[in-house]
């Protein structure tokens, strides 16, 4: 269908990363893109470290974190001390390598250490994220995974130009696919309630600042069939309130 709709599997996006199609839902194309994008120090996560003033002292020792991501993390990076292990073929993303430090990083440089510096990632990519969550968390297997990615909603910028996400023949103003329970939220929770071991850590999203073109500018709107360049009728980027604009 992406063939005879002449839709890229793949394409650069705006902020150094990809975007992936995920599917084709009523005709309109489903593209994923990396979140965590903005991540700041703001966890406290020191005070639970060896020699935290919680006394917990914890480290990540023996622990397997699975991450899905849009690419894998460079296994020789420094930071990693070997940590990072990979669960597929696939190529090295920037975003894989920083989501991986974030967790693992073991302070080489004092700034890049990771939330728990002893601790081990295994690495996949996000397409067939849902079938290798299942192998991957059975009897024996992780317990914790981290998903630092999630479909494009509303505005999105290649880059180059802005598009608009959202499908118009369900709303000519918003996208529907803020805050909506798809097909994909659902079974991510047959996931979690069938293992009851296992975590899924999920972002939200980073779609609040993306507020589109101007007014009157014009944007790349999908028509059923094609990508198409207008300047007719621009939604609202709805990123200001509501439950809906996470």
């Amino acid at each position: 269908e992406a063939r005879r709709l002449g839709l890229a599997l793949e394409m650069p996006d705006g902020r150094g990363g990809v975007v992936t199609l995920d599917t084709i839902r009523h005709g309109h194309p489903i593209y994923i893109a990396d979140f965590n994008l903005d991540a700041a120090d703001t966890s406290e996560t020191d005070r639970i470290w060896v020699g935290g003033s919680t006394g917990y002292d914890l480290d990540g020792s023996s622990v397997v974190i699975g991450v899905w991501e849009s690419g894998l993390p460079r296994t020789s990076h420094q930071e990693y001390d070997g940590g990072a292990w990979i669960g597929e073929s696939g190529g090295v993303t920037s975003h894989a390598c920083h989501t991986a430090g974030t967790m693992i990083g073991v302070g080489v440089v004092a700034q890049a250490r990771g939330m728990a510096d002893a601790a081990n990632t295994l690495s996949f990519t996000s397409v067939d994220d849902e079938m290798e969550m299942l192998a991957e968390s059975g009897p024996g297997g992780i317990r914790l995974s981290n998903h630092s990615y999630g479909a494009i909603a509303g505005w999105w910028w290649s880059g180059a130009a802005w598009y608009w996400r959202g499908d118009k023949t369900v709303s000519a103003t918003e996208d529907y696919l803020f805050g909506f329970y798809d097909e994909t939220a659902q079974a991510w929770d047959q996931i979690a309630h069938d293992h009851t071991r296992y975590l899924i850590c999920k972002a939200a999203g980073n779609d609040r600042n993306d507020v589109g073109p101007v007014a009157g500018g014009s944007y790349y709107d999908w028509n059923g069939s094609e990508w198409v360049w207008t300047n007719v009728g621009a939604p609202s980027a709805d990123g200001n309130a509501g439950f809906d604009s996470i």
